[in-house]
């Protein structure tokens, strides 16, 4: 007997979701609050002038919201400290989950 899974039948996803892998002790990103979430507010080079994992991905932009670090929820009211936190303590590599900005996410209402 064999089973199917989803990967058997590819669709466009339409969740605002993404993520990324990321080997690397820094993210490369500053994150800010934006409301009562946790924010990509803006991208920083290494030392040697090059992107972090995570914008090198294209997956992420500007305001985008991080949602999950592996298997830890970001919840609303978190600070950037409490975040730092748990990437700091991370298994490398680690999974960033992010939400796409939109007004109603910032706001609170979706």
């Amino acid at each position: 007997m064999s089973f199917l899974s989803p990967k058997d039948f590819p669709v466009e996803s339409t969740s605002p979701l993404v993520t990324v892998k990321v080997s690397r002790n820094r993210l490369y990103l500053t994150l800010g609050v934006q409301g009562t979430l946790i924010a990509v507010t803006s991208f920083v080079q290494d030392e040697f002038g090059r992107p972090g994992e995570v914008e090198q991905s294209g997956k992420v932009f500007l305001g985008d919201v991080l949602v999950r670090i592996n298997d830890n929820y970001i919840t609303p009211g978190m600070t950037p400290g409490h975040v730092a936190a748990i990437v700091n303590s991370a298994i490398r590599p680690m999974t960033l989950w992010f939400e796409r900005a939109s007004w109603d996410v910032l706001d609170g209402k979706a």
